[in-house]
């Protein structure tokens, strides 16, 4: 016999809709990019803009509790930063 480990892992719609989003539109970059054309500034955007959704709504899981509402804002906006730091941007 073999020893397993089990994880649970929790998440929410919001989170699951976002990674599915965020690689979605990963994907059809790749499409894009394959084919030969060059990708939209547009769907670059809008995949950092999901990518941002995504890792805040991580951090939204990982807080275990209702964060306020400024706090939130306050955290996607930190995000949106860091984002911009690493020469993505979202807008």
């Amino acid at each position: 016999m073999t020893a397993r480990e089990s994880t649970i892992v929790e998440v929410d719609a919001g989170t699951v809709y976002a990674e599915g989003m965020r690689n979605g539109l990963k994907t059809a970059m790749n499409l894009v990019a394959r084919s030969g054309q060059q990708v939209p500034p547009s769907l670059r955007r809008e995949h950092v803009a999901w990518t941002a959704h995504a890792i805040h709504r991580e951090w939204l899981a990982e807080q275990g509790r209702p964060v306020l509402l400024e706090q939130s804002d306050e955290a996607l906006s930190f995000i949106h930063a860091v984002l911009r730091q690493t020469g993505l941007r979202a807008s």
